[in-house]
């Protein structure tokens, strides 16, 4: 148990030190990021402020009981109006590996946003095709190296606008 208990705390921390310094020309200005930090059999949801501060918007659930321990992240997730919603219910798959099944608990989510739109006009165009460029920049700048992020799809429906300024979503690690 205390080996858990550090690994969970090790989470937390890693956590904080990756995700704390978030930019809002990836998100825009939203109040927090909703995350969550997984170690051992633990895992708990936070939401990290624009002040680097990690705030527990969720209990510690133990990974090991049934999928409906998980309804309180996923109600709080789904009734987010600002980073992301959850697009269905918490789900259960079975995936199968050499060895006999595993199951993996997951809850989708996508990203809220004012307006997922194409450019009105030249000046939009232009202000789009920058931020995009802007943020490509960084995720290849060695700024964001340590993030292990990449985005392999560029399009216009992956490009959002929300409060007058355009992101790009659909990030990969």
């Amino acid at each position: 148990e205390t080996t858990e208990k550090a690994d969970f705390e090790k989470a937390r921390q890693e956590l904080l030190e990756n995700m704390g310094n978030w930019n809002n020309s990836f998100y825009g200005p939203i109040p927090y990021l909703l995350s969550y930090a997984a170690g051992g059999t633990s895992l708990q949801f936070f939401a990290i402020t624009n002040k680097k501060q990690l705030v527990p918007i969720s209990s510690q659930y133990d990974l090991t009981l049934p999928l409906g321990e998980f309804s309180e992240a996923y109600a709080a997730i789904s009734k987010s109006k600002y980073a992301v919603f959850a697009k269905k219910g918490p789900e259960l798959k079975h995936s199968k590996k050499c060895n006999g099944f595993t199951q993996t608990y997951y809850v989708q989510l996508a990203p809220v946003c004012r307006s997922k739109r194409l450019p009105h006009n030249e000046r939009e165009l232009c202000d789009a095709i920058s931020a995009i460029l802007n943020v490509l920049n960084l995720l290849h700048g060695k700024a964001l190296i340590s993030l292990d992020l990449v985005h392999r799809d560029i399009r216009w429906s992956n490009v959002l606008m929300n409060n007058g300024n355009w992101l790009l979503s659909d990030y990969e690690h």
